[in-house]
């Protein structure tokens, strides 16, 4: 279903831009492009170097990344900081945001088996956690230092502050 979002002027006004992408929630992005086959041709290539890559424990997270919709927010923390700073997020979020974040999920999709003891089982989620440092090791960390600074420099060379500037003299007209 798709939803319409009005903003008030007030709202653009108050807009900011991320000075960098979320390493998680961009690793969530890159395990979409290797799992599902849109643009067969263009990566076709590096689906094929990257299943050699990775190694039988990626499954965990490769099992828990949907097509699309909801995904398990703990994952992806939102927030700034390196992809081994949100790592230490995961890894002491609490049970409870963990046994909520399932519950949410599993309303809408089915969720593996072993998910199950996630919150009972601290080796099970120890194994999640360093699946998704594997899996972020493979996908994203080789990459991360070019395609993060050209974020960075924004798409007409401004830096994020600016940017961010553009958005407030946008939305107020000036």
């Amino acid at each position: 279903m798709p939803f319409r979002v009005h903003f008030t002027v007030e709202d653009l006004a108050r807009t900011r831009i991320a000075a960098q992408p979320n390493p998680l929630c961009e690793l969530v992005l890159a395990v979409r492009k290797l799992k599902f086959a849109e643009h067969p041709v263009r990566l076709a290539a590096w689906r094929r170097d990257m299943a050699r890559r990775l190694r039988p424990e990626a499954r965990m997270v490769l099992d828990l990344v949907p097509r699309s919709g909801i995904m398990l927010g703990f994952l992806a923390p939102p927030g700034n900081g390196t992809a081994d700073e949100l790592m230490d997020r995961v890894r002491a979020v609490p049970r409870s945001r963990i046994r909520s974040d399932l519950a949410d999920v599993a309303v809408h999709r089915s969720l593996p088996a072993w998910i199950r003891h996630l919150t009972d089982d601290s080796d099970r989620l120890r194994q999640l956690c360093d699946s998704l440092q594997h899996v972020h090791d493979r996908l994203l960390r080789p990459h991360w230092g070019r395609d993060h600074g050209r974020h960075r420099g924004g798409h007409c060379g401004q830096s994020p502050a600016s940017s961010n500037d553009i958005v407030r003299d946008t939305a107020v007209g000036s």
